[in-house]
């Protein structure tokens, strides 16, 4: 018994390797067509989780609860004397006051995130992320000139650049002293931008967003959970726009696969018609598509799903990185530390193998199961 089933399943991967010394070109066009769709989409969804990774990663340094001023829907700068009152608060461990903008350079129509935060740099010191060094060619040492709110040229002396293992956050962020921030922006000694508030209990975060609410109704309370909720949202709507549009893509070429695979033409119902003629049943024409069409279907996943993550992790999605990176100008090109969502990856072999299974078993099904003498 057991020899019979090792001539059959012999006999079957003889048919199968004979059909693909036959059609060779045939099965090789399908193999770089489902490759390259793999590669497209898994690009995508790779990127998409590097993005939302980023994200996670930064947000575990945020602060638990940021506390704005707005008048008109426009931020405004606040009180520092306001933090002292708020860290009274029931829940409220401690907070601090923060300097932060952005500057517009036309030299280079980039925009830069500056920081002023406590640290050791002095006047005329900078630090700046590995994005705006890229674009300015500078390295450890170098000099910059920005402008401030009077026209007056403010030139900073490059100390040091952001580690590339951190450029995801800090590319466009160029940080200096707070008396630098204050002469550049033209900003006054009894002002801040906004106040940073820690609070260790995750439950009393919304509590106290709604007592300081209640205190200041022209504040705005910025929760840490709601930032991650936002983030999820923005990448997840940019990469569900560009997976709906590069669907139309997607839909044609499965109808060229219907088309191709269908086995409807006279040829392949005269070979399955003598395949049952020799004996062979219905499930066993089936299998033996299903090894067939499964190989190319599997290797070409494999294919695309390795191109597709070498394609982010080690030349950094150049390919899909503008669709989703959004308007900034300057945006990292190291820094995407390897992740594999399986989730994304379950979701690659649905789209591409199971269509491909799809479009080539049920024809064959069909066929398979009608009367050898039917068929001319």
């Amino acid at each position: 018994m057991i020899s019979n089933v090792l001539t059959r399943e012999g006999v079957l991967l003889d048919y199968i390797f004979t059909r693909f010394r036959r059609s060779l070109l045939k099965w090789c066009g399908f193999y770089f067509l489902f490759t390259l769709i793999t590669f497209f989409y898994g690009s995508l969804f790779f990127f998409s989780d590097v993005l939302q990774n980023s994200a996670e990663l930064w947000l575990d340094t945020a602060p638990d609860l940021v506390v704005q001023m707005q008048r008109g829907g426009r931020q405004q700068d606040m009180d520092p004397g306001l933090l002292a009152r708020l860290t009274e608060i029931r829940g409220v461990a401690d907070g601090q006051t923060r300097l932060w903008g952005y500057y517009y350079d036309p030299a280079t129509r980039a925009a830069y995130t500056v920081i002023a935060p406590e640290s050791d740099l002095q006047q005329g010191q900078a630090i700046v992320g590995a994005g705006i060094a890229r674009l300015w060619h500078f390295a450890e040492g170098d000099s910059i000139s920005l402008q401030d709110g009077q026209g007056e040229s403010m030139v900073f002396n490059i100390e040091s650049i952001f580690p590339a293992e951190s450029e995801l956050v800090t590319a466009d962020v160029f940080q200096i002293s707070p008396a630098d921030f204050r002469c550049l922006f033209q900003m006054p000694e009894n002002v801040v931008t906004d106040l940073a508030l820690t609070i260790p209990q995750p439950s009393e975060r919304i509590n106290v967003a709604s007592k300081i609410k209640e205190i200041y109704p022209m504040s705005r309370v910025v929760v840490r959970d709601d930032l991650r909720n936002t983030y999820k949202m923005i990448f997840g709507w940019r990469s569900s726009i560009f997976l709906i549009i590069s669907l139309v893509g997607l839909i044609a070429l499965l109808i060229f696969t219907i088309d191709q695979l269908s086995g409807l033409w006279s040829g392949e119902r005269k070979e399955i018609a003598l395949l049952r003629c020799l004996g062979w049943t219905p499930a066993l024409i089936v299998r033996a598509r299903l090894y067939e069409v499964g190989l190319v279907a599997l290797f070409s996943w494999l294919a695309g799903t390795i191109l597709a993550w070498c394609h982010i992790f080690l030349l950094g999605g150049g390919l899909v990185a503008a669709a989703l990176r959004g308007w900034s100008s300057i945006f990292p090109q190291a820094g995407f530390s390897p992740v594999l969502d399986w989730q994304s990856v379950g979701y690659l072999f649905c789209i591409t193998v199971i269509p491909l299974l799809s479009v080539a078993l049920i024809p064959i099904w069909k066929i398979a199961g009608i009367d050898p003498e039917a068929v001319k």
